[in-house]
């Protein structure tokens, strides 16, 4: 406890410019040993103040943006944590491969120090491709270009799009990481698309913008607030006629949407890439308003926890739980098909075609007010960067608008390999229905890039 004493005065005393203080503590036991008396000697030293401040190698940053991470300015007393917090912030802005900081003058024990920022910027410009198959979007192609640190003030901007066999998106954005120099990251976006999902009977086109906002709350938490205006339009696919476009008119004029979502998210995952241990959670809000009409006045609630645990070496169990549920209110009476829950698929059930838990008479797609879903996984690593997997899925979809052929509670069982690359597993995985429907097939098989969840 003395020691800590001293430490923790060295702490504190160095802070208000005294980098070099020494303190040592002293004991007296009283002849009796039922007192002791407790001293602490202080030599603080040189008093220290900061010189100039100079940067290095920030050939297209800019020195205010810098200076914006920097815990210290000139003339303040020199604190030896707030120059490892200045380089710790210039470091995390990501735009940098090295970060080297320079005190000259301190180990000398001068009473003013000078601060030498020696940077190497990375390559802001980027363009990323790829290309492959999914077992819920088929075979696509996406490409994106942008800087990574926009006019040299650590601003994200890119543009992106991909084409696949359920249709394509575009998209602008932006990105600031300090909102005026607060923690607060702020991205802006413009989008269109077209979907047409896998067994739906309809598909949507969309244009729209977003803006978010996002701040660190503890030490695993996140909270965000994004906004969203959208310009969406349901239409009936080719494939099955305009005769369906005759049962409600109104699901198939262009929407004008205003959605505010609030969340929060929990995150202690040891890898983003191939969790072993940890916690994923997250609870969000979308709060619907139609501008046109109110098919889209509702609240939609969404709820999602994932938890990873290894209790041998090469064994880990993956469990995940998630729930949904819209609420419409003033003279909302149908939601849209777009906006309703649809399980089914790689996703969520395997074994299961993509959106076909629940079928109608017909054979097509339900969707429902209400979800509920749960997934099981035994991930045993075989070595070599192979991975097996035994899974259990369940899934709910209730509250629907529509007669369904189907049990609203479903599940399935399944197994499959992975191969565990440096960006992710790749791996086919073959769900077997429990209970099928009659004339359903007994399964489906699946191939994934990533975890499922």
């Amino acid at each position: 406890m003395m020691q800590s004493g001293e430490n923790a005065l060295s702490a504190l005393i160095s802070k208000k410019g005294y980098p070099h203080v020494k303190v040592t503590g002293e004991v007296e036991i009283s002849e009796d040993r039922t007192k002791a008396r407790v001293s602490y000697n202080v030599d603080e030293g040189v008093r220290v103040k900061v010189g100039h401040i100079l940067y290095t190698g920030n050939f297209k940053t800019k020195k205010r943006i810098l200076q914006r991470e920097f815990k210290m300015a000139p003339g303040e007393p020199f604190s030896l944590e707030k120059l490892l917090q200045s380089q710790r912030n210039i470091r995390n802005m990501g735009i940098f491969n090295s970060v080297r900081f320079k005190a000259i003058g301190l180990r000398e024990k001068r009473e003013e120090v000078h601060i030498l920022v020696d940077l190497e910027e990375k390559k802001p410009y980027f363009i990323q491709g790829g290309a492959g198959y999914e077992t819920n979007t088929g075979f696509y192609l996406h490409a994106k270009a942008g800087d990574s640190n926009l006019f040299g003030t650590n601003k994200d901007a890119w543009m992106a799009g991909e084409v696949s066999q359920i249709g394509y998106r575009s998209e602008l954005g932006i990105t600031d990481p300090r909102l005026f120099g607060t923690q607060i990251a702020t991205t802006f976006g413009l989008y269109s698309e077209r979907e047409e999902a896998f067994n739906q009977d309809f598909g949507t086109r969309s244009l729209g913008s977003s803006l978010g906002f996002s701040r660190p709350l503890f030490r695993h938490s996140t909270v965000r607030f994004d906004f969203l205006f959208e310009h969406r339009e349901q239409f009936v696919r080719d494939s099955i006629g305009d005769t369906a476009s005759s049962e409600d008119e109104d699901l198939f004029k262009p929407r004008s949407i205003l959605v505010t979502t609030p969340s929060i998210r929990y995150d202690t995952r040891d890898s983003f890439i191939h969790p072993r241990k940890g916690i994923l959670s997250s609870l969000s809000i979308d709060v619907s308003k139609g501008i046109r009409n109110s098919l889209d006045d509702f609240l939609k609630y969404l709820y999602d926890v994932r938890l990873f645990t290894t209790p041998f070496d090469r064994l880990t169990f993956a469990l995940l739980g998630r729930a949904g549920f819209i609420d419409p209110f003033g003279t909302a009476e149908r939601i849209p098909d777009d906006q309703l829950f649809y399980l089914g698929g790689t996703s969520d059930v395997r074994g299961f075609g993509e959106n076909m838990l629940r079928i109608d008479p017909a054979g097509g797609p339900v969707g429902g007010l209400s979800m509920l879903g749960g997934s099981a996984e035994a991930r045993i690593d075989l070595g070599r960067n192979v991975e097996f997997t035994l899974f259990y899925d369940v899934g709910y979809v209730g509250s629907t608008y529509v007669e369904s052929l189907s049990e609203d509670t479903r599940s399935s069982v399944g197994v499959g390999l992975r191969y565990i690359t440096p960006v992710g597993p790749i791996g086919f995985l073959y769900g077997l229905k429990l209970a099928p429907e009659e004339g359903e097939s007994p399964g489906r098989l699946h191939f994934s890039i990533g975890y499922t969840f």
